[in-house]
């Protein structure tokens, strides 16, 4: 079913995640965000995602997020992730730290498609200017996972290790 390390080791991290999120869940650690969802913007570069971070407790947020570009007759990009993030204190400021998986799928108008895997840490904060508004910023170590055909990041076959900044401006709903 996994054939690659890379494959292995992204769906490991989707099942600790889930896996944390059910503990943290059990836990039933309750506040004034705990059962919130939220609609986020990201930016990081030139690469924008939209997430939806999922408080499951006052320390667990869930992230599942996700990206699209579409280049007319160049090819389709589509990122699927999934975080896990550990907030290290409560108030209008909460600083945090987490883990991420995900994938990057490129289809391009001729040829063959290309997928590759990434894992990371982040690092960062979150300030809530209102009750339901927040803004924050990441820190983030990547380390992204080449498709054998893959140029995207100028390593076909290979790994790549990477840092990166995001920031980012959220809605929450609940």
């Amino acid at each position: 079913m996994f054939q690659t390390t890379a494959q292995r080791l992204i769906w490991s991290l989707c099942l600790t995640v889930l896996i944390c999120a059910m503990a943290a869940d059990a836990a039933g650690e309750e506040d004034s965000h705990s059962g919130s969802v939220g609609l986020s913007a990201s930016w990081q570069g030139n690469q924008s995602d939209i997430l939806l971070p999922l408080w499951i407790s006052r320390q667990w947020v869930v992230i599942p997020s996700l990206s699209l570009v579409h280049v007319s007759e160049k090819a389709t990009d589509v990122g699927v992730g999934l975080g896990l993030r550990l907030n290290r204190g409560t108030g209008r400021a909460i600083p945090y730290v987490g883990v991420r998986g995900g994938f990057l799928h490129r289809t391009p108008e001729a040829g063959e498609g290309t997928t590759d895997y990434l894992a990371g840490l982040m690092f960062g904060g979150e300030c809530f200017l209102a009750d339901r508004f927040s803004v924050g910023v990441e820190a983030q170590v990547n380390a992204v996972f080449s498709d054998v055909n893959s140029f995207m990041f100028g390593n076909p076959n290979g790994t790549n290790i990477n840092t990166a900044a995001a920031v980012a401006a959220t809605f929450y709903f609940r």
